[in-house]
């Protein structure tokens, strides 16, 4: 005999679903914001608390609605108190962040200051110090003894079910497999369940130390996993930089650190990144935070799943109704919400809205590339990529003098002009590729004098003959290595076009080191493209003849950079004689 279910739009309907699903969701995104540095004060918590207190309240009123439903001539079916029960976890998940966090942090705190606690904290678990810490657990217990009591009246109360209601055709999904709802193994862990569930403040704790205990173990299994994985990629624990033998702080040879910086204190762990037992806070209360999203999302999954799979047991559910319409009109008091919370209450919202103000009243112009940048790129700091292309441009200045020395053993004629300027050339470009790199660290370390550019120095004006052909092989690999060197310049100037520098936030600033690093990297290719050309024309073992190697050298002392490349420019001219 088929059977039918009473659609109910109010309780299953699209758009109540949809309400609930992103006001669940919602509620993550500043418990991400709030926990990221391992520590929830007061006015975060406070925030939170608001934020997830609506969404336990409409939780609650379901399951009022629910109940006054069932005491009704239209009592609710089963296959309804299955999906409400399973909103009402996907809610209750998203408001866990509020009991879990608090408590890792309290367990992380010094032995001597948790030994300051009462006995009343050391049993509960975490030092009750605050009424909205309190008020938000005893929320969240609440809500799970409302849940778990509909729990317990649902399959306490599921032998005596008519079976016209569809009883042995419903099925429920749990781990996004199928179960009918008769089947007694699921019966009886659903009962046990919400048995312990139904406890007040227990329930709670049991909640906490689930979601703390599983933090706590993904993060040791992560540091055992790098541990392991470390030695069979070569890669060594890097020493703290902090720290050194004798105590004395960050590393002062580090050209990236500010040791008159006010408001840093190497010894405060919230200043220090490093730190390894903040480093550990973070990511245990991230994986708190990350839990509970994974359960809301497969619960999600999962209500989806039990819907589809008893869509031929139930009418049309999908049409729109007041409710539903006045549920989605609801969404819109979280989400300004969650948006006055991320624009007031985290540093990286309150610099947007700044920003968004500057462009309101016109003191900035919208750069959409800088916008994107600051989202999508990835954080570096300028003194790691400073001794990279550092590094990489000292390598090519060895190289060219490796090439002048194997030049300089060249038998018979001298070079041709041409050539010997080409040569030349390279070392100037990486003299200047030196002095922009230079320049462009001074933007983040501005010197307390004006930079004054010295011309490069050689030591005695080379010979270049003509060699054998073992000197040619030593020529030509020389050429080589300098190819790659140049190279291997370029690319680091590349990958520093494509990172966003923590210790800039001001666009103008940022656009200055942008311009700087187009310079460098436009004068990297010109010595490449002429290296390349010397290496595949074989220029350098051509015979030919210079008269005088010290006029292809004019020493420049300049008080600017910009006098330097403005004398550069009028040194050029172009096919007709006229300077460029």
């Amino acid at each position: 005999m088929s059977c039918h279910i009473e659609p109910n739009s109010d309780i299953s309907g699209i758009g109540v679903r949809v309400a609930i699903y992103t006001q669940a969701l919602l509620s993550f995104l500043p418990a991400f914001l709030f926990t990221y540095d391992g520590r929830l004060d007061l006015e975060e918590e406070w925030s939170l608390l608001n934020l997830c207190l609506p969404l336990l309240v409409s939780s609650m009123a379901l399951l009022i609605t629910t109940v006054i439903q069932l005491g009704t001539i239209i009592e609710m079916s089963t296959y309804h108190i299955l999906v409400v029960l399973n909103l009402m976890w996907m809610m209750n998940a998203s408001a866990l962040v509020l009991c879990v966090v608090p408590t890792l942090e309290w367990q992380n705190r010094p032995l001597e200051d948790s030994l300051e606690g009462t006995l009343k904290d050391l049993l509960l678990g975490w030092r009750l110090q605050r009424n909205q810490q309190l008020f938000g657990i005893l929320c969240v217990s609440i809500h799970l003894t409302g849940m778990s009591a509909l729990g317990l009246w649902l399959w306490s109360h599921n032998p005596n079910l008519d079976t016209a209601e569809c009883f042995n055709e419903i099925t429920t999904t749990y781990l996004f497999m199928r179960f009918p709802i008769t089947d007694n193994p699921i019966r009886w862990l659903s009962f046990a369940f919400y048995i312990l569930m139904a406890i007040p403040v227990l329930n709670s704790w049991i909640a906490i130390v689930f979601v703390s205990g599983i933090s706590r173990i993904v993060v040791y299994l992560g540091k055992k996993i790098l541990d392991w994985v470390r030695p069979l990629l070569g890669i060594h624990e890097a020493h703290d930089p902090g720290h050194d033998a004798h105590g004395l702080g960050h590393n002062a040879h580090d050209p990236g650190h500010n040791a008159h910086d006010p408001g840093h204190d190497a010894h405060d762990p919230k200043h220090n990144a490093h730190d390894p037992g903040l480093l550990e806070l973070r990511l245990k209360c991230i994986a708190a935070v990350l839990l509970p999203l994974i359960i809301a999302v497969h619960t999600i999954i999962d209500t989806e799943l039990t819907i589809r799979r008893n869509l031929a047991l139930v009418g049309d559910e999908n049409r729109w109704t007041f409710g539903q319409v006045i549920a989605l009109l609801l969404v819109i008091f979280p989400l300004t919400q969650t948006l006055s919370m991320f624009f007031t209450s985290t540093s990286v919202g309150k610099n947007l809205w700044e920003w968004l103000l500057d462009i309101w009243h016109g003191k900035k112009l919208f750069n959409l590339e800088w916008c994107i940048r600051g989202i999508l790129l990835p954080s570096q700091k300028w003194s790691v990529l400073h001794r990279q292309i550092a590094r990489a441009l000292r390598d090519s200045r060895m190289a060219y003098a490796y090439l002048l020395q194997q030049i300089d053993q060249l038998d018979g004629p001298t070079l041709p002009c041409v050539t010997a300027s080409a040569v030349f050339s390279i070392a100037s470009l990486l003299f200047i590729a030196d002095q922009t790199l230079k320049i462009t660290n001074d933007t983040f370390h501005p010197p307390s004098l004006p930079r004054r550019i010295r011309a490069p120095t050689l030591v005695d004006p080379p010979n270049y003959h003509l060699n054998h052909p073992n000197t040619e092989a030593r020529v030509n690999f020389a050429l080589k290595e300098l190819e790659r060197a140049i190279t291997d310049a370029r690319d680091s100037v590349s990958i520093a076009q494509c990172i966003r520098f923590s210790n800039i936030t001001e666009q103008a600033r940022y656009n200055v080191v942008m311009l700087h690093l187009r310079h460098l990297l436009a004068l990297l290719d010109v010595a490449l493209t002429i290296a390349k050309s010397l290496s595949t024309s074989d220029a350098c073992v051509l015979r030919g003849g210079v008269n005088n190697w010290e006029r292809f050298y004019h020493p420049c002392h300049f008080l600017s950079y910009g006098d330097a490349v403005g004398q550069m420019r009028d040194n050029l001219v172009g096919p007709e004689g006229i300077p460029v």
